[in-house]
């Protein structure tokens, strides 16, 4: 949509639909260290609050730590979609997301949840202009998974901005790979990548993952507002990433820090064009939305 104008998406029919009472089940894949905690590499940990994640270890100290926002992208997750199921993994660090993927370990882990509709990845290495030649061995990941009748719906990559800041014009065109079912997040909340200097480069694809289990399957991502807000959402008038009365998604930023502000309109396009997820307000419209 490119930030041209508000959408707002009405139910369909309920359309593409596999098992409807179980679409708001999502993976977070973690690249991490898992010395001194509870949980175990390629094991498959179902959440359905954030402090299910601080019962095996990973919390805020964690993240504070080990300079990766694992309990951020789990506290992101159900803050959108509160009655969602996120399926944590934690797995080998230092690896580039394809690699990761591409581990029997993890795998299998996976196979184990066959309810699992999408896939996030962070604490990967891999950032942005290298990321690009990534993305059809991921698909090849998940064309396996379907080949066993294991269908995952979409793998959101995190973008990690690269070392040097490189223009918008250079950042590798996504479109033009064969690989549908694999995304790249470089939608950064600036609140969250003041944190620490570590978290500078990072990308919220745990938000993604949220809002991704609060629609309905045929309700875009990009849409202002949503058929089935939770509750305490009920009266409001759309379901932006801005949280009332924080400061979480005040303004939004790319993942190498450029404001969605200062972004010219033929940047956005160009964004929009190659197939990234960012995200930014819409011209009089209040709130950030992806």
């Amino acid at each position: 949509m490119g930030f041209k104008g508000v959408l707002i998406n009405k139910q369909n029919g309920g359309l593409g639909r596999r098992n409807a009472s179980k679409d708001a089940v999502m993976a977070l894949v973690v690249g991490m260290d898992v010395a001194g905690i509870a949980a175990e590499l390629n094991t498959a940990y179902t959440l359905l609050q954030p402090a299910d994640a601080e019962a095996i270890g990973v919390n805020a100290a964690y993240d504070a730590n080990e300079g990766l926002l694992a309990y951020n992208a789990v506290q992101d997750f159900f803050r959108y979609a509160p009655d969602g199921t996120l399926i944590l993994i934690p797995t080998t660090a230092g690896l580039e997301a394809s690699a990761m993927l591409e581990e029997d370990a993890l795998k299998a882990a996976i196979r184990s949840n066959k309810d699992i509709k999408c896939i996030g990845v962070i604490g990967a290495t891999s950032e942005v202009t290298p990321l690009a030649d990534e993305v059809e061995v991921v698909q090849a990941v998940v064309d396996s998974f379907a080949a066993e009748s294991n269908y995952i719906d979409g793998v959101i990559l995190e973008g990690i901005a690269d070392a040097v800041e490189i223009p918008i014009a250079n950042y590798p065109d996504l479109r033009a790979k064969k690989a549908p079912n694999v995304s790249v997040c470089i939608a950064q909340d600036p609140y969250v990548a003041g944190l620490d200097a570590a978290y500078a480069k990072n990308a919220s694809v745990g938000a993604v993952l949220g809002m991704l289990a609060v629609r309905q399957v045929n309700e875009n991502l990009g849409s202002v507002d949503i058929l089935n807000k939770p509750e305490g959402f009920k009266g409001a008038v759309d379901y932006p990433l801005t949280v009332t009365g924080t400061e979480r998604f005040a303004s939004a930023t790319l993942s190498d820090g450029k404001n969605f502000d200062d972004l010219t309109q033929p940047e956005i396009k160009s964004l929009t064009d190659k197939g990234y997820i960012f995200a930014g307000a819409f011209d009089g419209y209040g709130g950030i939305f992806f």
